[in-house]
């Protein structure tokens, strides 16, 4: 393929760039909305202290979502600088943030939950979570290394000792 056969269909590198990356978008875009869609549930059904007995699990359900789009996630964690997607970590953190926090707060107004954090340490803390996620795929974890390592995340992110349900 030519360059004149690839700018004849993209607008640029920008509108390449994102047609690269749209699998790996959307992946997130689901991974964010069926963990929200499972807090949902398990808050209609009382049952809330589930998501700490299955945090392991869901976590390493994450990572074999997110290999499944491995060198798409990479290219677009590390080679988005100067497009649209350059901060797109950072606003999918603050994306999931917002809501995750507002759930949070919405649980706890309900007496459904004690959360022992404020907003920014809540903040820094989900931030740091989803870096350590990140990471694995940037520094070039196989999968089995990220699945062994969800485990160390999940003990070092002790969310049960930091949120009661």
């Amino acid at each position: 393929m030519t360059t004149g056969a690839i700018y004849r269909r993209y607008n640029g590198k920008a509108a390449l760039f994102g047609d690269v990356v749209k699998p790996a978008l959307d992946m997130f875009e689901r991974l964010a909305g069926s963990a929200f869609a499972l807090n949902e549930k398990r808050r209609a059904a009382g049952r809330m202290n589930e998501s700490w007995t299955q945090s392991l699990e869901t976590l390493q359900l994450a990572f074999k979502k997110i290999y499944e789009q491995r060198d798409l996630v990479k290219i677009l964690l590390t080679k988005s600088d100067g497009t649209v997607y350059a901060d797109f970590l950072h606003d999918f953190i603050e994306e999931n943030f917002s809501k995750s926090y507002q759930f949070m707060v919405d649980l706890e107004k309900r007496g459904m939950c004690k959360l022992k954090l404020t907003y920014l340490e809540y903040h820094i803390l989900l931030t740091s979570f989803w870096m350590a996620i990140a990471e694995v795929v940037i520094h070039d974890f196989t999968l089995d290394e990220a699945l062994a390592f969800a485990e160390k995340i999940t003990l070092f992110y002790a969310w049960d000792k930091l949120i009661e349900f």
